[in-house]
């Protein structure tokens, strides 16, 4: 009951752009405390303690140096058509250290890349929903040192994911501008859109036994020292089922994506719509659409957060003579 109190004086919280200004709450064991200095997410995090949870407002933030706890952060989001009511939350990439194990970041947008600390372990990592405005990094040496579970879902990322640090890593849903690189074994991508920014460049790079199934790729050079990877149910704009050392099945190959999505664009843009024009036509792995709005877990419209969001608010200019003011606030849950 303490927690759904927190969470309704948060959402209350926001949901005035004077209070929510600089504004940012920190949840402890069924408390909360709102931080309102000139850096109150650094506040708030110097303040927490790992199974923390941190909820963003729609403003742009200063960092923390770096994370070094596990804490799950959530923002209001990033896309325009969902924000109105909130404001966007951003910030700078973050860096993860040691000690960030089993942290969760949902609906924010990074302005530079998401890095995690060269080898180091860094296990059950969850990025969903983000703007990632650079690249992801979990470089390092791998061996014992690799990072574990992690779980790169429903994200804008306009650079590319470098996933030399990790076992098992599972990339699904997003919307990636660049190429996937350096995994060794044990990959999971699946249900992605892959644009092509500019000159072109390759889909996979280092990437072996893994699993590819149900993504859109518009790169015209697929694959770089890729070996024993299983394809499965992808759309591509060239034809390289030809390559060797890999397996192919049941691939869509010469699409032109202007015809398989409602409104394409080869950048992406918060005014395309990644839907596709005939979903039937185009069935993957689980029995549903290919690309971002099919799969296991399907893209939420608009990168809403998981927890109750403002999708709307109307409130008075002034108080009535009895000193009330009128408001109405609409939260939807996912």
């Amino acid at each position: 009951m303490r927690y759904v109190f927190s969470l309704i004086a948060s959402l209350w919280l926001f949901a005035f752009p004077g209070l929510a200004q600089q504004r940012v709450a920190l949840h402890h064991n069924g408390v909360t405390t709102i931080f309102s200095s000139s850096q109150p997410f650094v506040d708030a995090y110097n303040a927490s303690v790992s199974g923390d949870t941190i909820y963003l407002p729609g403003i742009d933030l200063a960092i923390p140096p770096a994370i070094n706890k596990g804490l799950v952060i959530f923002g209001v989001g990033h896309y325009p058509d969902s924000t109105a009511a909130t404001g966007v939350t951003s910030m700078a990439g973050l860096t993860l250290q040691a000690g960030a194990a089993g942290s969760h970041f949902e609906v924010i947008r990074f302005t530079n890349s998401f890095t995690f600390s060269n080898s180091v372990s860094i296990d059950s990592v969850v990025l969903c929903r983000n703007y990632i405005g650079g690249n992801i990094s979990i470089a390092g040496t791998g061996g014992a040192n690799a990072s574990n579970g992690i779980v790169i879902k429903e994200n804008i990322i306009t650079g590319n994911i470098n996933a030399q640090n990790t076992n098992n890593i599972q990339i699904y849903n997003n919307i990636i501008n660049n190429n996937i690189s350096n995994i060794v074994n044990n990959g999971w991508i699946a249900n992605n859109i892959f644009l092509r920014p500019g000159p072109p460049y390759y889909f996979l790079i280092n990437v072996h036994q893994s699993r590819i199934e149900n993504n859109i790729i518009s790169l015209d050079y697929i694959l770089s020292n890729c070996a024993n990877n299983q394809f499965i149910k992808n759309i591509f704009t060239k034809d390289p089922t030809g390559i060797t050392n890999n397996i192919w099945q049941d691939s869509w190959v010469n699409q032109d994506l202007n015809t398989v999505f409602v409104n394409y664009q080869h950048v992406f843009s918060y005014s395309a719509d990644y839907h596709l024009k005939l979903p039937g036509n185009f069935i993957g792995t689980t029995g549903n659409q290919v690309g971002i709005y099919g799969g296991l877990f399907p893209a939420k419209e608009g990168g809403v957060p998981a927890n109750p969001h403002i999708s709307s608010k109307n409130i008075g200019a002034m108080v009535d003579q009895q000193g009330k003011l009128e408001v109405q606030i609409k939260a939807v849950a996912q």
